[in-house]
């Protein structure tokens, strides 16, 4: 059985008025009142601003009770991690252990990519470095309470958040918090290949998040294939790595309207990069939708996170409860 997410999409709120901070709330409401099993946010600092992920996850945690929580996805290495660990625990409480971290390091080939890393006084060449070590550094901070860590980035000795004088322990409520790296590792033909980023999710990672290959269900089945290959290799269960996919998708009678709505949405969110609709996921009927997912599906994935292509957030998201969803659930 697959999984299904919401993106409320926390930057839609600044670049149309037709998309409120109330409205994106409400839509995380709604998604749990229809029946999906997460919400997720999206993160940027400067690349593609937004409102903040941890204080609208907050918001989220405390409007919902059931659905899980998560990024997709959160620059990690542009914060510390003692930091950040203490921030993402203490959702982890709020939630009631309901809390999933998709990470990621962004891109940084463009000026406002590199600037984000450079404010926070971070060279964005090492930025892949910094994510392997600020992962290692949280999972330790929230497993053993204590950090003693010497890398190249990162250096902590006896750091945690106990004084002695706590009744509770200042963790997480999950053991093992999940961690989803997002990657969208290259694929030559059906065989993927061996890269730093299929290395990383398999030795740092509880699972894997892509997007933006959607025409592409062969490469996503040889991705799976080699992140499978690479946990027997070190010794690993290869069901322990969950498989997901972020997709932009469009709902409508008119494949017309359809794609003529998608264009506008995604122009405006991305209005100075090239972008193939084909990829960004399935355009037209609700029974294209369904086609596309059952595709994925048998490649092995288990979670889709829906973001819409449409300014209309929440009548997309019933359309999908009411014409999709039940075809699986």
């Amino acid at each position: 059985m697959v999984n299904f997410g919401i993106n409320v999409n926390n930057r839609e709120p600044l670049i149309t008025k037709k998309y409120s901070i109330p409205d994106m709330f409400h839509m995380g409401e709604e998604a749990e009142n229809l029946g999906f099993d997460s919400v997720w946010v999206g993160d940027s600092l400067l690349e593609k601003p937004r409102l903040d992920a941890i204080a609208t996850l907050a918001v989220l945690a405390d409007r919902t009770k059931k659905v899980k929580l998560g990024t997709a996805c959160m620059v990690t290495p542009l914060r510390n991690p003692i930091q950040f660990g203490q921030a993402w625990a203490t959702l982890d409480m709020f939630s009631g252990g309901r809390m999933i971290l998709g990470a990621c390091m962004a891109a940084a080939d463009d000026d406002r990519g590199k600037l984000q890393y450079e404010v926070v006084g971070l060279d964005p060449r090492k930025r892949s470095a910094i994510f392997n070590e600020h992962i290692e550094v949280m999972k330790m901070l929230w497993k053993d309470g204590v950090v003693n860590y010497s890398g190249d980035h990162f250096n902590f000795e006896n750091v945690t958040f106990e004084t002695g004088n706590e009744e509770v322990p200042y963790a997480p409520v999950q053991e093992n918090p999940p961690i989803w790296v997002i990657s969208n590792p290259s694929a030559r033909g059906n065989k993927a290949i061996y890269s730093p980023a299929i290395q990383r999710i398999v030795e740092v990672g509880d699972g894997w998040m892509t997007c933006c290959r959607a025409a592409q269900p062969d490469e996503y089945a040889a991705q799976c294939e080699a992140i499978d290959l690479h946990a027997k290799e070190q010794g690993r269960d290869p069901d322990t790595i969950h498989k997901s996919y972020q997709v932009t998708l469009h709902i409508s009678d008119s494949k017309e309207k359809a794609v003529k709505d998608m264009q506008e949405y995604v122009g405006s969110y991305y209005p100075t990069q090239y972008y193939n609709l084909n990829e960004w996921g399935p355009i037209g009927s609700a029974e294209d939708v369904i086609e596309w997912i059952e595709t994925f599906a048998d490649m092995g994935c288990e979670t889709f996170i829906m973001r819409f292509g449409s300014f209309d957030q929440i009548g997309q998201m019933q359309r999908f409860a009411d014409e999709v969803l039940p075809a699986f659930k």
